[in-house]
């Protein structure tokens, strides 16, 4: 008898074949079936190793073996005439099959996991996107400390995957909202409307690292992929890529059949600045003057390292815009060094739309500063382009919104903030520019709530409360503006611009002594910015102290102080005022001209746009210098210049006011003060109260309908006044 027939006869080739396919099996169930219950790599491998090894032990054991029906059996202590080795044969035949069988269902049901058919609602439809959120990575190393370098990873990994094309991901804000929360993965990714989680841990000792990570599909918990990272600290770079890019491929070949993935890196290869990179998007995520300046150290750092680390300095020009919003940088200076780093990212990375949509919205916010309208209406189409380069880029979302909100278009920047929000849902900063949005188009319920929705994702928003605070006045509310302000006071101690605003109010309100205490609080941060000069200067016009408020504007007019919080105007109009008050507007005039020559000259081309807007307040002294109907020549000159820079004269009311007492018909100028003005609150209209003395103003104030209205305001004054007094005696 030949070795091929005995083999046959002795069910040998039967029991391999059936080995195989039964092992084959079994891999297939376990590699599908361990990632659900977290079990690491190894095992898997383990068992494939196992069954690899063991193989041919079997096939010795059939050759030797044989089954009997007293049991196992040595061959060769069988008799021929009694073995039954067709049966087991036939037997092992059916096996054989039913794995065959199993292995196909198996295959099936795993390809069906992956099939658009089975996929959650959000990924069925091809005109959605494919969606991931990835969760902040767990900091397994028991050290504090670290807790930036798994956020800084998770931060990457965000950054790399929105690069993907044909993905939606999830917001940082968003995901990082659900940080040291247990909670279930389906309620996660409904809450953030993906249908994906990308979770993991990092465990950091010394220069190892070990990173796990896992796709998750969140509608069913199975596990799409998973996979361990064991590296050096120097290789992080590599792993960042690796585990970026096997997310990538996982959901592109399981969602859209394509392997084909490109990813952008970090952009460094210096490992300590990398880790100064990590520190500092911590730092710039709380958002306070003391968390923005540690965050522009760090990051200055990290490009002493290395200069061409353009993601560190596309986030360094970002918290340059940041600052610029804190009062305690140079506004101008906090600006331009934004720029410059912006435009040296674009000229590596011309595609950056992040830096794009930045450099966009400093220069509109640029010319909102300085009044040069026609220059933010040029930003608006650039902004859209950007967002249907990158349409689910939120800091392009955001900053178009912005743009749009400088430019008057309140109604199409509410449009981009509540996409903004479908990306990202749990975002503090996203419900806070709806709320401004909103606060524009004079929604200021709906506007409330979103400022009370910022503030319940994030708490520590000073910015919020400030803008709760303008919310408050609109609404008539006195004491809840000064509560808000209060309350961002308490969050950010070194915002003097905050206490320059409240004194302010309090010297209007005619509550002098209660506003010297903020007066102070300022000077004593920032002595020498605009807003304590302002704040010293209101101070001065509410004691009726002409000769110092005189002396105080005339120096911040001669220092050329800068436009903010309309200090620049104010001190312009005090000089003008007293000007007109002294019976000498001339000389006031001639004091202007010769730090600002061309003030006198509607039709000058030597003035800047700050200067330009400032001479909207000069009506009275050109008024008493050159007579009434010069004055309304020139004012009238004014706006047609300020209208062909993309200015509206009738969103500024009061100014607007003014010029139509000079120019129009008394009636025609009060039907506009009772349907523009008049109408409002006091507590909204505390600061146009003034427009109202001037002197070229008596035909309209002396109106019997506007004197009711004034009348009105009167009264509301003294209720507020007297409330906001009690709220804060009883804070002492």
């Amino acid at each position: 008898m030949s070795l091929f027939t005995e083999l046959k006869r002795r069910n040998v080739f039967r029991v391999a074949a059936a080995y195989i396919i039964v092992g084959w099996l079994l891999t297939e169930v376990l590699a599908t079936l361990l990632p659900m219950f977290g079990a690491p790599d190894w095992v898997g491998k383990a068992v494939v190793v196992v069954v690899a090894v063991t193989f041919i032990p079997v096939v010795i054991f059939a050759w030797a073996f044989e089954l009997t029906p007293e049991g196992i059996k040595r061959e060769k202590d069988v008799d021929r005439s009694q073995s039954i080795t067709d049966v087991t044969g036939k037997k092992l035949n059916y096996v054989t099959i039913a794995a065959v069988v199993l292995g196909v269902a198996f295959i099936a049901w795993s390809n069906a996991g992956v099939d658009k058919s089975a996929l959650p609602v959000d990924d069925r439809d091809t005109a959605v996107p494919p969606s991931v959120a990835v969760l902040p990575f767990v900091n397994m190393s028991g050290n504090i400390d670290n807790e930036y370098f798994s956020d800084g990873l998770t931060e990457t990994l965000l950054h790399m995957l929105s690069q993907v094309p044909d993905i939606k991901v999830a917001a940082r804000t968003s995901s990082f909202a659900f940080k040291d929360k247990e909670q279930d993965i389906r309620k996660i990714a409904g809450e953030l409307g993906v249908a994906h989680v990308l979770e993991g841990s990092v465990q950091r000792a010394g220069d190892k690292v070990r990173v796990t990570a896992q796709l998750i599909r969140a509608d069913d918990g199975f596990h799409v992929w998973s996979s361990n990272y064991d590296r050096t600290l120097n290789d992080i770079f590599a792993i960042q890529d690796e585990i970026a890019a096997d997310v990538g491929r996982s959901l592109t070949s399981s969602l859209l059949g394509s392997n084909a993935v490109r990813i952008e890196s970090i952009g460094t290869h210096d490992v300590l600045a990398y880790d100064l990179y990590l520190q500092a998007l911590s730092h710039r995520a709380a958002g306070s003057y003391a968390a923005l300046e540690e965050a522009e150290e760090l990051l200055k750092q990290a490009l002493l390292r290395d200069p061409e680390f353009y993601d560190a300095k596309r986030v360094l020009g970002s918290v340059y815009y940041a600052q610029q919003e804190t009062g305690l940088k140079d506004q101008d200076q906090a600006l331009a060094n934004a720029v410059i780093l912006l435009e040296q990212v674009l000229a590596v990375r011309p595609g950056d739309a992040t830096a794009k949509a930045l450099l966009t919205s400093i220069n509109a916010f640029r010319a909102e500063n300085t009044g040069s309208y026609r220059a933010i209406q040029d930003a608006v189409p650039k902004m859209l382009e950007l967002v249907s380069e990158a349409p689910n880029d939120i800091d392009v979302r955001i900053e178009c919104a912005r743009v749009l909100s400088f430019a008057g278009k309140s109604d199409e920047a509410l449009l981009q903030i509540e996409a903004a929000q479908l990306i990202d849902p749990i975002n503090a900063q996203v419900h806070h520019l709806h709320g401004r949005v909103l606060e524009d188009l004079a929604r200021y319920e709906e506007a409330r709530n979103s400022y009370a929705r910022s503030l319940e994702l994030r708490p520590d928003q000073p910015n919020v409360y400030n803008r709760l605070a303008n919310v408050s006045l609109s609404m008539g509310d006195g004491v809840g503006y000064v509560t808000n302000l209060l309350n961002a006071m308490a969050i950010d101690s070194q915002d003097h611009e905050i206490a320059t605003g409240l004194a302010w109010f309090l010297y209007r309100l005619g509550l002098p002594d209660h506003a010297d205490y903020y007066r102070d609080r300022a000077r004593l941060i920032a002595p020498d910015s605009p807003s304590a000069r302002l704040a010293v200067l209101v101070s001065a016009r509410a004691r009726g102290d002409w000769r110092r408020s005189d002396e105080l504007a005339r120096n911040m007019v001669r220092d050329n102080i800068d436009e903010r919080h309309g200090s620049y105007f104010m001190a312009v109009f005090t000089v003008l005022m007293n000007g007109v008050r002294q019976e000498d507007a001339a000389e006031a005039l001639a004091y202007i001209e010769s730090y600002q020559p061309g003030f006198n000259d509607p039709m000058s081309n030597e003035i800047s746009p700050k200067v330009r807007f400032a001479q909207t307040g000069a009506s009275s002294a050109w008024a008493a210098a050159y007579g009434r109907e010069k004055a309304g020549e020139m004012l009238r000159q004014v706006w047609d210049i300020l209208e062909t820079l993309g200015a509206d004269p009738e969103e500024y009311e009061e100014s607007y006011l003014d010029l139509l007492a000079l120019t129009a018909e008394t009636d025609v100028a009060v039907e506009f003060a009772l349907d523009h003005v008049l109408r409002n609150e006091f507590t909204d209209a505390i600061w146009w109260r003034e427009i109202f003395e001037f002197p070229h103003m008596g035909e309209v104030a002396a109106d019997p309908r506007v004197q009711k209205g004034l009348r009105r305001w009167d009264e509301q004054a003294v209720v507020t006044r007297e409330e906001v007094r009690s709220y804060l005696d009883g804070l002492q």
